[in-house]
């Protein structure tokens, strides 16, 4: 039969109306006459469409080998490898398209995946932004979300999201979704969306997997418990996050040696790099609340391994600690110390200390004080000092390039929270402890309150703990790193404290758990309050407003206070080095403490 008795026209339609079995029938009526490229595309396509990604493969391989200058062969064909479950064969076939000078949105969409499924976000995210800016749909949108989710591009991931609307969406879209609404912390619309999902498909064991380590995450551990108990997941197919999601439930629930089997279970399946991390900076906790050290630094070396190959693998670069060059040399000016008349909020409490120094578990405290509001670790000021960097030009800067860059904070804080004129500000944010000049500068009268901890738990705190992509994971890679950066952040607090004059009120994480009600009433009355009413609640505080805690420690909050993290380093004395300890023992006597 020949290729005109049949409309290519046509038979696309019948494609996109889900007849793809007509269509393989009528392409493959069309090809018996002959060989035709059309029409063989065709055919692939319908294939594809029927789930037999194998057969499309080989029909594309054969005509990129056929005609090798017509670059939508091998589109096809890294379309056909990725439904395979072969990205890097899809990469291939992408990069050789993008060597014929081909661009447009189905070639863009395709190599970011292709590249995403490969480990590589940063480089697949130029494809997929290109994509989104040609096609700003569904399917652009979501995966350009989702890489941005692995760059912990949260907010940005958010917005291009934003217009989207569950309904219009397919069902494999809604997953998509509801995964990046819970990686962006918009837990209501994950729940919800999850909750629809498996309502719709009910034996998805998979999706409450997922379901479960979002419910985890926001301490709602009963319904953690529900989803994970369900028999699709109980009887479903192994896997690294299963494992995961379980471990972290029953570490919770106190359960460690259920905790660290779960995890050994999910390192024995070989998950990538990224994912053997977190299992292992997991099976490091279990192993901690079993009192097996050595085994929590066994696991804790492997992770931070598998980290650096995969920040490797990335390409992302890891910042150092360069931007502490940005200091003051001379006490700062007088004028600095004038308040703006500006019609800004109060000028912010600042809440800063070293990294796992405890000011998670006083940001709470205080965010349940009614007249004050806390922005929990988000770097709002950042966006300030865009505007006013270096510190050159921060002792040059007119007042009106100062009113400019407070306006530019408060219009960050306002995308995160309302402001209300009664309500004083706590920024969160410990490194704030580096961003003295700054502060000085924008906030004439602010305060800072300064967490401090036993240098050597701080060190070994941070060692203990994933701080992501962005989270200047190389700074922590072993103790004497941490140590390092310890000393440098530390060493730059010291300094610049005395080159500024913000009133500032310091206390010790030690202080606080053992005098709890005494140090928070100094703290408070430091900022001109009193006890209020509901404080004792701020463990729950959170939790009954819908909110996330977007720390690390977002499951030590909702504990009661406790000694337990006090003087742990001492179980690890063995580990830290001679030079480790002589780093950190100048901090630690001038804060009044010993590393004997």
């Amino acid at each position: 039969m020949s290729a005109g008795a049949y409309s290519v026209e046509r038979a696309l339609s019948l494609l996109a109306g889900g007849k793809a079995a007509e269509v393989e029938h009528m392409a493959a009526a069309v090809l018996r006459g002959g060989h035709d490229p059309v029409w063989a595309t065709v055919l692939g396509l319908s294939l594809g469409a029927q789930g037999r990604h194998a057969d499309a493969a080989a029909l594309f391989r054969a005509l990129a080998e056929r005609e090798p200058a017509v670059p939508e062969h091998r589109i096809n064909l890294g379309n056909a490898y990725l439904h395979l479950g072969e990205p890097e064969n899809a990469r291939a076939s992408f990069a050789a398209a993008e060597r014929s000078g081909l661009d447009g949105v189905e070639f863009r969409l395709g190599y970011g995946l292709a590249l995403l499924a490969c480990g590589a976000p940063e480089q697949a995210r130029v494809h997929l932004a290109a994509a989104f800016r040609l096609g700003p749909a569904a399917d652009t949108a979501l995966p350009y979300a989702q890489c941005l989710c692995e760059l912990e591009r949260f907010d940005q991931a958010a917005r291009i999201v934003a217009g989207l609307r569950p309904a219009a969406l397919t069902a494999r879209q809604r997953e998509a979704l509801a995964w990046v609404y819970a990686q962006t912390g918009q837990d209501r619309a994950a729940c919800e969306l999850y909750q629809a999902l498996l309502e719709a498909c009910p034996d998805r064991g998979d999706l409450r997997v997922d379901f479960a380590l979002l419910l985890e995450r926001i301490n709602r551990l009963e319904d953690a418990e529900t989803q994970l108990a369900h028999p699709s997941v109980l009887h479903g197919r192994a896997s690294a996050t299963r494992s995961l999601a379980c471990a972290r439930v029953a570490r919770r629930r106190q359960r460690y040696e259920e905790a660290s089997a779960w995890l050994e279970q999910g390192l024995a399946l070989g998950p990538n790099p990224a994912l053997t991390a977190v299992l292992n900076f997991e099976l490091a906790k279990a192993y901690e609340a079993q009192r097996r050290e050595d085994r929590v630094m066994r696991a804790l070396r492997t992770a931070h391994a598998a980290l650096d190959e995969a920040l490797k693998s990335r390409s992302i670069a890891q910042a150092d600690l360069g931007w502490l060059g940005e200091r003051l040399q001379q006490p700062a000016p007088r004028e600095w110390r004038r308040p703006f008349a500006d019609a800004s909020p109060a000028d912010p409490v600042f809440l800063v200390g070293f990294p796992r120094s405890g000011t998670t578990l006083l940001e709470n405290v205080l965010d349940s004080h009614p007249g004050l509001a806390a922005l929990d670790e988000w770097p709002a000021l950042e966006t300030a000092i865009e505007a006013l960097r270096p510190v050159a030009r921060l002792a040059a800067a007119a007042t009106a390039d100062v009113v400019s860059a407070r306006k530019r904070y408060w219009a960050e804080v306002a995308q995160r929270m309302p402001l209300d004129p009664a309500v004083r500000l706590v920024d969160k944010y410990p490194l704030y402890l580096t961003r003295l000049p700054y502060i000085a500068r924008l906030f004439p009268e602010a305060k800072l309150v300064v967490l401090l901890r036993h240098p050597c738990d701080c060190v070994l705190s941070c060692y203990m703990q994933s701080f992501g992509v962005n989270g200047g994971a190389a700074s922590f890679s072993s103790l004497e790193r941490a140590a390092d950066t310890y000393a440098a952040v530390m060493a730059y607090w010291n300094e610049q404290r005395h080159r500024v004059e913000l009133p500032a009120h310091v206390l010790r994480y030690e202080d606080l758990v053992a005098d709890f009600d005494g140090e928070i009433a100094r703290v408070l009355a430091f900022l001109g309050l009193a006890w209020a009413e509901g404080m004792g609640r701020y463990r729950t505080a959170k939790a009954e407003r819908g909110e996330r805690i977007r720390t690390p420690s977002y499951h030590q909050v909702v504990e009661p206070v406790h000694r337990h993290a006090s003087e742990r380093w001492r179980r690890y004395r063995a580990y830290f080095s001679e030079r480790t300890l002589e780093t950190l023992a100048p901090f630690a006597r001038e804060y009044g403490y010993t590393v004997d």
